[in-house]
């Protein structure tokens, strides 16, 4: 019978692992990726993690957290997943046991979940414990080799550089990042405190600062794309694209992504990931223009605590 324990550092490689088999393929999911989002989060989100292991092989996952990027108190995200084919033997009951507890223990007055579209078993795993579905994310991926686009083109009094030459302008960075955070289609309104997200977005190891980009307009931080790398396995994931709101309407969150897919397919990454709200019309079209192939489609669910 499988043993459930809390996680521990090490168990990053087999998480990773396992993790990326959970997601649409491929994926740039690392053991820097899962380290990273166990340790980046805030304290106040309260993480917990458990794994299911048997054999010294890990083959479940379960994990809770307060949401702490939103304006709203007591929403919580839970998640479970158990390797393919070891489901239907109790495990994910057994996560989903804990991590519910552990955020009703936080007072959550809503607990959310995510699950792909193309598992039917999964939605019905969680459908059975009273989950509802809120919205829906399209995932998208594309392929780096070989691509062609044309150097992005910018209205007068505007330039590119990439993130990496204005990392000291931490603040600035933030003001940025938050504005377009912000407006990201969402049930609960986004909130971010500048030294959370200083741990969590720029002190992420695997943010890319080569391969992303930042529009200014005259020294004005006004537009961006930033993306994540794992370079040994070939892939980069989409951190966020997005423009101020006096700004927007003049192509520049368009210029700033083509210069990151250039950057990033120079630095010899092999594809991009990314997902958008399924009411993200400008971000879905963008993507479309660009050559993005659709993925699996991602389920949000959501029940009362």
């Amino acid at each position: 019978m499988a043993e459930i324990r809390a996680y521990e550092p090490e168990d990053a490689e087999q998480a990773a692992g396992l993790i990326a088999g959970a997601m649409p393929q491929p994926t740039a999911i690392t053991a820097t990726t899962m380290r990273h989002w166990v340790d980046g989060a805030p304290a106040r989100a309260q993480t917990r993690v458990w794994v299911a292991e048997d054999g010294g092989e890990l083959i479940g996952w379960g994990d809770a957290r307060l949401r702490w990027a939103i304006a709203d108190e007591g929403i919580t995200d839970v998640w479970v997943t158990v390797r393919a084919d070891r489901r239907g033997q109790g495990i994910g009951s057994r996560l989903a046991v804990l991590v519910e507890g552990h955020v009703r223990e936080l007072s959550a007055r809503k607990i959310s979940t995510f699950v792909r579209e193309d598992e039917p078993g999964s939605l019905a795993f969680a459908v059975e414990r009273g989950y509802a579905e809120t919205r829906r994310e399209y995932s998208w991926i594309l392929y780096l080799e070989g691509i062609s686009l044309d150097a992005p083109e910018l209205p007068d009094g505007f330039r590119l550089v990439r993130l990496q030459e204005l990392r000291a302008r931490e603040r600035e960075l933030f003001d940025l990042y938050d504005a377009a955070h912000r407006d990201m289609p969402a049930d609960h309104p986004y909130a971010l405190e500048f030294d959370e997200w200083r741990t969590e977005t720029l002190e992420n190891p695997e943010l890319d600062f080569e391969a992303s980009s930042v529009v200014l307009a005259g020294d004005r931080l006004v537009s961006f794309a930033w993306i994540t790398s794992a370079h040994e396995g070939g892939g980069g994931m989409h951190e966020l694209t997005g423009t101020l709101p006096e700004y927007r309407g003049r192509g520049l969150a368009r210029a700033a992504k083509v210069a990151t897919i250039r950057w990033a397919a120079e630095t010899g990454l092999r594809f991009l990931v990314t997902s958008n709200d399924d009411t993200n019309a400008p971000m879905l079209a963008l993507n479309e223009r660009l050559g993005y192939e659709p993925r699996t489609t991602i389920i949000e669910l959501a029940k009362d605590a």
